[in-house]
């Protein structure tokens, strides 16, 4: 059995970071939870700063991402 990728480049990486934000704000959630907020007293206060999280964790992969491009000899993808 054969599975090809016929989809175009912008369709996968939407879909691959449409995916990748419910499982960051999960993560960030589960952190804040556990360190912070054993209660979950304040639920709407722990979502404004899971989802602060998550989007600091994108800038950080952008960053990361970024200086993979522009350092000199590439990058290793593990």
């Amino acid at each position: 059995m054969r599975l090809d990728n016929n989809w175009p480049d912008w369709l996968a990486a939407t879909v691959f970071f449409g995916l990748l934000i419910p499982i960051r704000l999960a993560e960030w959630s589960l952190l804040i939870h556990l360190f912070f907020d054993r209660g979950l007293v304040e639920r709407a206060r722990d979502f404004k700063f899971a989802t602060a999280g998550s989007l600091w964790s994108f800038v950080l992969d952008a960053v990361g991402i970024f200086s993979a491009f522009v350092v000199p000899g590439g990058f290793w993808v593990c």
